[in-house]
């Protein structure tokens, strides 16, 4: 099934569109798998996944350790920390 991604967390808002290939109902949701066709639009769309990936742990840093990160300093600790296990 083709489908529309939109992610209101970056400005301007993401749009993309792909292709569901397989879902996994989990606990609470489900998880999809999504193909597309432009590689320019894969790369995109994981370039946006780490953004807000990092915006989730500059959040997770303030609500745990009380540090306010600026969103260059979220994304270093992020990279050093997790990069090595973002989802290819």
């Amino acid at each position: 099934m083709m489908i529309d991604i939109s992610i209101p967390l970056v400005d301007p808002r993401f749009h993309a569109a792909g292709m569901v290939v397989w879902c996994h109902e989990k606990p609470g949701g489900f998880e999809v798998g999504v193909h597309f066709d432009n590689p320019r639009v894969e790369f995109a769309v994981r370039m946006v996944e780490q953004v807000c990936q990092i915006e989730q742990y500059k959040q997770q840093i303030l609500e745990q350790d009380g540090r306010k990160l600026s969103g260059e300093e979220a994304a270093m600790e992020w990279i050093e920390n997790f990069a090595d296990r973002f989802p290819r």
